[in-house]
């Protein structure tokens, strides 16, 4: 499971609510190589050094009153295989619900890999 704290205030919510890909602005370093980590540790096939790129929110909803919200994290992952010099790239998401407290979004996430693998 990946979990992504944020400090964030009130304006800022409703600020990310309006435009999601704020929360983008949001993400430090720390949490952007966190997820790419989480991201690559889970796909079930590691062949042509697979990236992740192009990070974009959307459906993000927040419940002022039961400080609560969801939001779609959408990635590109990229491929690049050298022996044959051909490149390949995926569209996925992660679905994430959080919590809002004390100017802290703790989000969190589970990533399933879509891959076939029989």
């Amino acid at each position: 499971m990946n979990e992504i704290k944020l400090q964030i205030t009130v304006a800022n919510i409703q600020d990310i609510t309006r435009k999601p890909q704020l929360f983008l602005d949001k993400l430090n370093a720390e949490n952007r190589q966190t997820l790419q980590h989480y991201l690559l540790d889970n796909l079930s096939d590691k062949d042509g050094g697979p990236t992740v790129d192009n990070l974009a929110i959307s459906n993000f909803n927040f419940d002022t009153e039961a400080r609560r919200g969801r939001f779609r994290l959408n990635f590109t992952i990229n491929r690049r295989f050298c022996c044959s010099d051909i490149e390949a790239c995926g569209n996925d998401y992660l679905d994430f619900t959080f919590t809002y407290n004390w100017q802290t979004i703790e989000a969190v996430a589970q990533y399933f890999d879509w891959s076939l693998t029989n």
